[in-house]
């Protein structure tokens, strides 16, 4: 028992001093914990408290699927004009940030509609999105900023500014392109070809890979503005309900009593199972692959290799995994 419950310390003072609790905070939290795992394990049966301790060490996979189940998702936020001067939980280097990328894809002679405020998913996420488009309308680039507040007003406070571009392009048939540099896809509407380049932070170069990409897969059919006559929050709004009957349809939402869209459990696994070990590695390589192979049959390899300021939200090696799977075999190995 001792040699678990040891290994279990120490994989419960790494994650937590990772996510920036204080020493103090890691010990005593410790503690409650190996108040319950210590009697549980000394006199209930080896398999129940094996069971316990192992369905703990498992629970950000599990019980984030289940939780999923109970939170409001397709929520529509429309958005609203926003000024510079605004802070209201906005951070001076994301505003700086979001600017910087605007003039990169200016630059590449599309013109700035506006600067809108959204607060997706909740306002303790505040999110920017800057809107260019062409001046025929038929390329429309949004860059979006979210800033994401961990234990606000806390000693252990962390906030993690997430930045990413998509351009979008509509043909007269009906197809729709949409190319974008994040890994946080969601099941697009049908007709929607969705490419992502993660690799591509200069949003003026993805610009330019989705400009090749379009030349080469479909040459010289005729587009349609991406917005038409819309505003951009008409337009938002327009896009939001589509992904959200998409994903209805295909039994990813369900509509409750109170109005508000919620996972299934079925949509609950499909969204996110990209998001747990190991998953997640085995799509991020896939994507990766994909993406590498495209720009290759595109000459544009290069478009990957400078940086751009564009920050970057570190993920921790899954010592819950780590500790979940040493855990497993100790346990065995004590029978």
């Amino acid at each position: 028992m001792w040699p678990v419950v040891l290994l279990f310390s120490v994989f419960w003072i790494a994650d937590f001093r990772y996510k920036r609790y204080t020493w103090a905070q890691s010990f005593a939290t410790l503690c409650v914990a190996l108040v319950v795992l210590v009697p549980l394990a000394a006199f209930t049966p080896g398999w129940l408290w094996k069971t316990v301790l192992m369905a703990f060490m498992t629970y950000p996979w599990w019980l984030t699927l289940v939780l999923a189940t109970r939170t409001p998702v397709g929520r529509e936020t429309p958005l609203r004009a926003w000024e510079p001067g605004e802070e209201d939980g906005v951070g001076p280097e994301m505003a700086a940030l979001m600017e910087q990328h605007a003039a990169a894809v200016e630059r590449e002679g599309l013109v700035r509609i506006g600067l809108y405020r959204g607060d997706m998913p909740s306002p303790a996420m505040p999110t920017l999105v800057v809107v260019l488009e062409s001046p025929d309308g038929t390329e429309l680039v949004t860059v979006m900023g979210v800033l994401n507040h961990i234990l606000p007003g806390t000693e252990s406070e962390v906030r993690y500014t997430h930045l990413s571009t998509t351009v979008s392009m509509v043909y007269a048939d009906g197809r729709r392109l949409a190319f974008t540099n994040t890994e946080l896809t969601t099941p697009s509407a049908p007709g929607t070809v969705l490419e992502s380049f993660t690799s591509v932070d200069d949003p003026a170069r993805l610009l330019r890979v989705a400009r090749a990409y379009a030349a080469r897969r479909y040459g010289t059919a005729p587009r349609v503005p991406v917005r038409g006559e819309a505003s951009v929050p008409e337009y938002s709004a327009e896009r939001h309900r589509a992904s959200v009957r998409a994903m209805t349809d295909r039994g990813l939402y369900r509509r409750r009593a109170d109005g508000n869209w919620y996972p299934t459990l079925r949509g609950a696994l499909v969204m996110g199972w990209g998001l747990l070990f190991p998953f997640r590695q085995i799509g991020g390589l896939r994507r990766r692959m994909r993406e590498r192979r495209i720009l290759r049959e595109l000459g544009m390899e290069a478009a990957a290799a400078a940086p751009f300021p564009r920050p970057h939200t570190r993920h921790p090696f899954d010592v819950q995994c780590v500790a979940a799977v040493a855990i497993a075999l100790l346990l065995i190995l004590l029978d």
